[in-house]
């Protein structure tokens, strides 16, 4: 329940090692819960390490044999954080493009609202913050460019519209 699955797998493998002779109804469920910490604890190994594909990879295996499992919604939070740990990395080498289609990858395979909300709100920061960089730069048309593609995504079309008009009044101050 703790979500030790560290402590977990060591206590399930001495069920699955030692006490087969004694216990053997419990033996098989005791080895389905090591497979299942077994999983998490080599996708939190790839997570730390930075090998966001093998994590990922990790969770997606575990979703496929366990999706009646406790710990499915952990499993998402832990995908989702995979998923910003490695658009962020991205981000930070200036591939912000591999970034946005990481980003709009899992916006295909999630049909939980929130999460489509919480992915949705990154690639609305990605574009922003794409847009501020060319407006800051003075090249407005390519910023509004950005901020019309933020109206394709849901709940950013206040802040694009907003944005879109400052710029506009810009253009137009700078016209006079």
């Amino acid at each position: 329940q703790n979500s030790d699955y560290h402590l977990a797998t060591k206590k399930l493998k001495q069920v699955t090692d030692f006490y087969p002779f004694f216990f053997s109804g419990n033996i098989q469920e005791a080895d389905s819960y090591l497979k299942e910490s077994t999983l998490f604890i080599l996708g939190e190994k790839h997570l730390q390490s930075g090998d966001y594909e093998n994590a990922m990879k990790v969770y997606d295996t575990y979703s496929a044999l366990y999706p009646e499992s406790m710990k499915i919604q952990e499993v998402d939070t832990l995908k989702l954080k995979v998923i910003r740990d490695w658009a962020s990395e991205l981000i930070n080498k200036g591939m912000r493009d591999q970034a946005l289609n990481l980003y709009f990858s899992a916006l295909e395979e999630n049909s939980e609202i929130s999460t489509k909300k919480m992915i949705q709100d990154e690639i609305v920061n990605i574009y922003e913050e794409i847009a501020e960089s060319y407006r800051q730069e003075g090249d407005r048309e390519t910023a509004i460019s950005y901020y019309e593609l933020i109206l394709d995504v849901s709940g950013g079309a206040s802040l694009a519209t907003n944005k879109i008009e400052e710029i506009l009044a810009e253009l137009a101050e700078d016209d006079l």
